[in-house]
């Protein structure tokens, strides 16, 4: 062979020469290291393609021959002598649900793009699932058939399970593993196309637990979040498969129900207030989780989500006007109301945090004889709405509001900041008769643990302040409420129980809590000239007093019957018309000045 022969195109082609005759040095040199050369490539790339989980496989269409290599069984789960090399050995073990998707592309790709490109899932022969990521080219003859697929595959089950993960974490509650909001949108929009396309009703429960903040500040919130879950899934054993329970935020929950009746929908409704009256017991404790339930059916309510939920939202407060621990259906004229409610807690939070509201002032006094009232004794602060197009709200109508929406504490704070600026301006001018009455209106005992800042100020000016519990709130956790009054009692402050005889307090409780005074309510002043009961009611007050050695202050005092009778029983404070009505401070102050005589 002469220095003019050609390389040879490849090391296969240089096996056939050196077996058929002997290369010059430096060609069979260079023969060598190309070989070497090949071999080291192709070492390479097997150890990338290990390396980075990537199988590789060749399919011959035409003689439905397929190779796969190590790799690719490895990502199949099989070993050499599973595998049978032809495509039924890809088909059968691609996930039945991924099936028809998969070879519609491989179809796709063969008749057209020339490119497969799929993502499927494939199951191990132990039952494992993965998920797979595969790709290959076509290889097609001049007249455009396809006879040869390469591709390669590779694991992207981690992706996948991260993938899912922050998927379920964005539309699932994390206490409850509930569906949040944003699913129970959606599959409220799902069920309203379904059920517009097959002319099939539904219903939609917003269902809020009662009283359950009081739960969350006495015991915590560990306790709340136990609560919740228990709640969830005592709901979940009322409903079918096919319906939905859904976490929407705090302590509300909604239900989906799907092809019902009225009467159905109002059944499951009941059930659930069933196994909601059972008391739910945590670390020897007994809890009850009540729930207020509103329901708005579809079409008939509503056609879009947003629109149902917002009048099951609205049912479920009309369920709580009519006493809690019920049902009740939306009704467009009840909406109405129920707007307005919502429009009213919009506007109460305005005008709290621009200071809007008013504190008036409506003085205390020693009965004294009919004609001529006694001294001033102190005044009690009370709040005031002065509404721009309502005119001055009723404090009965939107105290209650400020309960639900959790701007109580604000309000308090507000009126009690309010009440010992005033206090300090009085008594700097030596007007102040006494002490200034606030009512602490909070929903739980352990509410009493006021905000920092007006514990300042307690420790400061409470020898100027009286803090006034209501009864009902009084008698919910007494051993509680014992607690943060002993606590309250350091600042120098006086504790009274405001709308005593309303909330059915226990008289050995009352002996062991730091009280100084007890406010009689109106409601057994208001007609003590016509019933007996009432009148009866305040000899017993008035006697249990003397007896524990506590002030007693009757309100509602309107005409000289009331006066002439409380003072014939000994009563001798009283709150009420017949002196004055509660007047902004400017008013009172002027009050202060004309009956300075008395004090």
């Amino acid at each position: 062979m002469s220095d003019q022969t050609p390389l040879p195109d490849n090391c296969e082609q240089a096996a056939l020469l050196l077996e058929r005759d002997a290369l010059p040095g430096d060609l069979l040199s260079q023969l060598k290291q190309s070989q070497q050369a090949e071999q080291d490539t192709a070492i390479r790339l097997q150890l990338a393609t290990q390396g980075a989980g990537i199988g590789i496989w060749d399919y011959d269409i035409t003689a439905d021959r397929l190779i796969w290599d190590n790799q690719m069984l490895a990502l199949y789960g099989l070993s050499a002598d599973q595998f049978n090399g032809h495509y039924n050995d890809w088909r059968c073990r691609v996930h039945p649900d991924d099936l028809a998707k998969a070879e519609h592309q491989v179809h796709k790709s063969l008749h057209g793009s020339g490119v497969f490109d799929s993502e499927f899932r494939v199951i191990w022969p132990d039952g494992q699932i993965r998920h797979i990521k595969a790709f290959a080219t076509i290889l097609k003859q001049p007249d455009g058939s396809a006879y040869r697929m390469i591709g390669t595959n590779w694991d992207i089950t981690s992706e996948r399970r991260t993938q899912q993960a922050f998927e379920h974490q964005a539309y699932h509650d994390t206490l409850t593993n509930l569906p949040n909001r944003q699913l129970f949108q959606n599959r409220l929009q799902q069920a309203l196309a379904t059920g517009c396309q097959q002319q099939t009703n539904g219903a939609v429960l917003c269902l809020d637990l009662d009283h359950f903040k009081y739960i969350n500040d006495v015991f915590g919130h560990a306790t709340g979040d136990r609560i919740l879950i228990e709640v969830a899934r005592r709901i979940q054993g009322v409903l079918q498969p096919d319906d939905t329970l859904a976490r929407l935020g705090g302590d509300e929950f909604g239900v989906l129900l799907k092809g019902n009746s009225i009467q159905g929908f109002a059944n499951v409704g009941d059930r659930i207030q069933q196994l909601l009256q059972a008391p739910i017991r945590i670390d020897g404790e007994r809890f009850f989780a009540r729930a207020s339930i509103g329901i708005a059916t579809f079409p008939h309510d509503g056609q879009d989500s947003e629109t149902l939920i917002k009048h099951a939202d609205t049912a479920m407060y009309q369920a709580k006007e009519s006493g809690r621990a019920t049902c009740a259906f939306y009704d467009r004229e009840q909406s109405v109301a129920a707007a307005e409610r919502i429009q009213l807690a919009h506007e109460l939070q305005e005008a709290l945090q621009h200071r809007q509201l008013e504190v008036h002032y409506q003085p205390q006094f020693e009965l004294g004889d009919e004609r001529t009232p006694g001294r001033i004794i102190g005044l009690e602060a009370l709040v005031r709405w002065p509404h721009p197009r309502l005119g001055m709200v009723p404090p009965g109508k939107f105290i209650p509001i400020a309960e639900e929406i959790g701007l109580i504490t604000e309000l308090d704070r507000y009126v009690l900041q309010q009440a010992i600026e005033q206090a300090r301006h009085w008594d700097l001018k030596g007007l102040l008769p006494g002490r200034i009455s606030v009512n602490i209106s909070l929903s739980t005992p352990s509410a009493l643990e006021l905000p920092t800042d007006c514990l300042a100020l307690l420790a400061e000016h409470g020898r100027l302040i009286s803090l006034e519990i209501t009864e009902s709130h009084l008698m919910q956790n007494p051993e509680a409420t014992a607690a943060a009054l002993n606590a309250l009692k350091q600042f120098d402050t006086l504790i009274s129980i405001d709308d005593f005889g309303t909330g059915y307090s226990s008289l050995s409780y009352l002996s062991r809590l730091p009280i100084d005074i007890l406010k009689i309510d109106q409601s057994f002043i208001r007609d003590l000239d016509q019933d007996g009961s009432d009148r009866a009611i305040i000899r017993a007050v008035l006697a249990m007093a003397q007896e524990l050695r506590l002030k007693v202050i009757a309100e509602g005092i309107e005409n000289s019957t009331q006066h002439r009778f409380l003072q014939h029983n000994h009563c001798r404070y009283g709150q009420g018309y017949l002196v004055a009505r509660p007047m902004p401070a400017q008013q009172a102050e002027q009050f202060l000045l004309k009956h300075s005589a008395y004090n």
